[in-house]
């Protein structure tokens, strides 16, 4: 067996623990926004109130929103959830919601979408952005959404109600 030099040696270590260094960080950094939803449950979007399961949070920002895939024409499923994109929408949003966020007994934080405007857009999904909350660590809440609007049409989209932790703070 053939001796290796110190510096052969010190040059393969630093070159395997620089490589696994570096594989390591780079696919973190491929997944550092990808979050598991707290919760992500079918939803029907005919009028109604549904109510989560209870769910754990971090203290963090978390955004509520209804995402849908996209299979009906965008520039109308768009004009149907009230979509990020609210050019040429002629008629209100058939996806109108109310939602309370409960911890036990007390709302911790509620809101409303009535409006066009608040989402996001990918080639597979549409979201609608219903609202967004701060939770407290270790606490278990429940969320309350109360669609207010027949949006049932739009259910042919698989639409899921979601709630994921966000840095975002502009909701």
């Amino acid at each position: 067996m053939d001796k290796i030099s110190r510096r052969k040696l010190l040059s393969v270590m630093i070159g395997t623990l620089g490589t696994g260094f570096l594989g390591s960080k780079a696919w973190a950094h491929s997944c550092w926004d990808c979050r598991m939803p707290s919760v992500d449950m079918p939803v029907s979007l005919g009028v109604g109130i549904v109510r989560t399961p209870e769910f754990v949070v971090k203290r963090q920002s978390y955004l509520i929103m209804i995402r849908a895939m996209r299979t009906l024409p965008f520039a109308k499923m768009n004009c149907m959830m009230g979509g990020p994109f609210p050019r040429d929408c002629d008629t209100e949003p058939l996806l109108q919601a109310e939602w309370k966020v409960w911890d036990d007994a007390e709302i911790i934080a509620s809101g409303y979408s009535h409006t066009k405007g608040t989402g996001a857009s990918s080639d597979k999904y549409l979201d609608k952005y219903l609202g967004r909350f701060v939770g407290v660590a270790h606490r278990k809440y429940v969320l309350e959404v109360k669609f207010t609007t027949d949006g049932s049409a739009l259910n042919v989209a698989d639409p899921h109600l979601i709630v994921m932790m966000t840095k975002q703070t502009d909701v």
